[in-house]
C-alpha cells in the first residue's frame, strides 16, 4: 500500500548526517528545527533510518521501515538529508526516498568492504583477524539473544524509553552489599579503551568514600564531570542528581548532598551510567571527579581512581539485553578476542550498507570526517576505496557521490591545522568523477562539533544533485 516511485538516494555518515531534524538538545540544536518540523508536510518524501548494526561479516538483512515526512515523524529524521531530499522534491516534483545509514563517531574505515580495505596495507591484518572472529560473533549474539529484551526504539510521541529506566536500581543500592568481587575500573576513563571495549549499554558505578567528622550535617557538593550519555546518582542509595536525557554528554555533573544525609563515616556514591552511542563513561578532566563541603570547595576529597562497576544491559541495534546481576550473567559471556563495535574496519559496512545491496540508488550524499582527523593522508586513499567499493557494490560506475567538508572546530591543537588539512584532503577527492562538495567554512561554528545549519548543507548538497543528475 502507498507505494512511490521515484528518486532514491543513500544519506550516510557519522554524527552530522545522523543529527535528527529535532537536534540534540539543548547542546546541539538544529537552526528553525520548530518550523521545518510543523512545515514538514511533504506525503511524498520518504525516509528509511537503517538500525545501526556492526558486524564481522557481510550481513543480507538490516531493520527499519520507510516514513512519510509529516510533522508527527520528521523529528527524527537526518536533518541534513530531510533538507537534501525537500530541495529535490521542491525542485523536481517528483517523489523522494532517502535510506539514511549513518552512525555518529565513525571512522570511515568503518563504512568500506574489508574486501577493498584489504588491499591497503594498514588494514590487511584487522580484516584477516575479522575473518577468523567470525565465529566468535555468532556465539556472543546467540548467547545475547537469550536474555531479557526491552525495546528502546524511540515513540512517536517523543517519549524516550532510557530516561528514568529501572534497570536492578534496589538491588545496586544496598549498601551492605559486598562488592570487593566486581570488577574495578579508573576513573575517568572511556569504556571503549577498557576491558569493556566498543561497548554500549548500562553499568553500575560503586565508590566507598570515608565522610570527615567535621562535614557533617553539611550540605556537599558532589562533582563527576561529564557523564556520556546519562546518569543518576545516588549517595547512601538515596538519588540526588540525574541527567537522564538525550543529547547531555557534554555536560558537567555537579549535584548537591543534602546536609542531613551527610553524617562521619562510610559513605558509597553509586552512578548508573547508560551509553547509548558512540565513545561513553564518566571521561572528564580528573580534577572534576569530587565530593567537598559547598563553601569549601579546597577542602575535597578526590573521586578520581578505582570505582568498582557492574555491567546490567547491552544495547544493540534498537534492544536493550539485561543481565541479572545477581546471577552474573554478563560474567557468563562466551570469550571474544575481538569486540566488533562501530570503530571497526568494515563493521559498519558489513551492517548496514551490505543489506541494502542491490537496491537501486540514484547517488549517495556522505557527510563524514570528523572522526579521522588527523590522518588526512590516509583518508584521501580511503575516500577513494569507499567511493569504489560503494560503485561496485550497487553496480553503478558512474555513481554520484555528494560530499559535504568538514566544517571548522578546535580539534586539539591550537592552530588547528589538523582539521584543515583533513578539509584540504577532502577538496583533493574532487578528482573522482562524478563527485561534489558542499563547503560548511562560513556556516560551521568552531565551538560545537555540530553546526546548527543543516538546511544549507542539505541545500548544497542537493544543488550539486539538481546540476549534475537533472540538469
Amino acid at each position: 500500500k502507498n507505494i512511490l516511485l521515484g528518486e532514491v538516494w543513500l544519506a550516510s555518515g557519522q554524527s552530522n548526517m545522523e543529527m535528527p531534524l529535532s537536534g540534540w538538545l539543548p547542546h546541539d540544536p538544529i537552526q528553525n528545527s520548530e518550523e521545518a518540523i510543523a512545515t514538514a508536510n511533504y506525503p511524498e518524501i520518504r525516509m528509511f533510518t537503517v538500525v545501526k548494526r556492526a558486524s564481522s561479516v557481510p550481513l543480507d538483512d538490516v531493520k527499519g521501515r520507510w516514513d512519510m515526512a509529516s510533522p508527527e515523524t520528521a523529528a527524527q529524521f537526518s536533518a541534513t538529508a530531510y533538507f537534501f531530499a525537500r530541495k529535490l522534491h521542491t525542485e523536481l516534483g517528483v517523489p523522494v526516498g532517502i535510506i539514511h545509514s549513518s552512525w555518529g563517531g565513525t571512522p570511515a574505515e568503518a563504512w568500506v568492504s574489508g574486501k577493498m580495505l584489504a588491499i591497503d596495507q594498514d588494514f590487511q591484518e584487522i580484516i584477516t583477524q575479522l575473518d577468523a572472529y567470525a565465529p566468535e560473533e555468532k556465539a556472543y549474539l546467540n548467547w545475547l539473544k537469550t536474555h531479557k529484551t526491552i525495546d528502546i526504539t524511540l515513540h512517536q510521541n517523543g517519549t524516550d524509553p532510557l530516561t528514568g529506566i529501572d534497570l536492578f536500581n534496589s538491588w545496586a543500592l544496598n549498601n551492605s552489599m559486598n562488592i570487593s568481587e566486581w570488577p574495578v575500573m579508573q576513573l575517568p576513563i572511556f569504556i571503549e579503551r577498557t576491558e569493556l571495549g566498543d561497548f554500549d549499554g548500562a553499568i553500575w558505578f560503586r565508590k566507598e568514600i570515608e565522610i570527615p567528622s567535621e562535614w557533617e550535617n553539611q550540605e556537599l557538593t558532589l562533582s563527576l564531570g561529564p557523564i556520556d550519555d546519562r546518569d543518576v546518582t545516588w549517595f547512601n542509595g538515596i538519588q540526588v542528581g540525574s541527567t537522564d536525557e538525550e543529547g547531555l554528554y557534554q555536560q558537567n555533573r555537579v549535584y548537591t548532598v543534602p546536609a542531613n544525609l551527610v553524617t562521619a563515616g562510610k559513605a558509597v556514591v553509586s552512578v548508573r551510567v547508560v551509553d547509548n552511542r558512540g565513545g561513553g563513561g564518566i571521561y572528564g578532566d580528573a580534577n572534576l571527579l569530587k565530593i567537598h563541603p559547598v563553601n569549601a570547595p579546597s577542602n575535597s576529597i578526590s573521586l578520581a581512581g578505582e570505582w568498582h562497576y557492574k555491567v546490567v544491559a547491552e544495547i544493540q541495534g534498537e534492544s536493550l539485553y539485561v543481565f541479572d546481576p545477581e546471577t552474573n550473567q554478563f560474567d557468563q559471556r562466551p570469550e571474544r578476542t575481538l569486540i566488533v563495535g562501530s570503530q571497526t574496519p568494515s563493521a559498519l559496512y558489513n551492517g548496514m550498507i551490505a543489506p541494502l545491496v542491490p537496491f537501486t540508488l540514484r547517488g549517495a550524499i556522505w557527510y563524514q570526517g570528523e572522526s579521522n582527523v588527523g590522518r588526512a593522508n590516509q583518508y584521501m586513499r580511503l575516500k577513494s576505496m569507499l567511493v569504489t567499493d560503494w560503485r561496485n557494490q550497487f553496480d553503478n560506475e558512474t555513481m554520484p557521490f555528494y560530499y559535504v567538508q568538514i566544517a571548522p572546530w578546535r580539534y586539539g591543537d591550537a592552530e588547528g591545522t589538523s582539521s584543515a588539512n583533513l578539509r584540504e584532503a577532502q577538496r583533493r577527492m574532487l578528482v573522482i568523477p562524478n563527485t561534489g562538495m558542499a563547503v560548511t567554512l562560513d556556516i560551521g561554528n568552531v565551538d560545537n562539533i555540530h553546526p546548527a545549519n543543516k538546511s544549507d548543507v542539505g541545500e548544497r548538497l542537493a544543488l550539486w544533485a539538481l546540476f549534475g543528475q537533472y540538469n
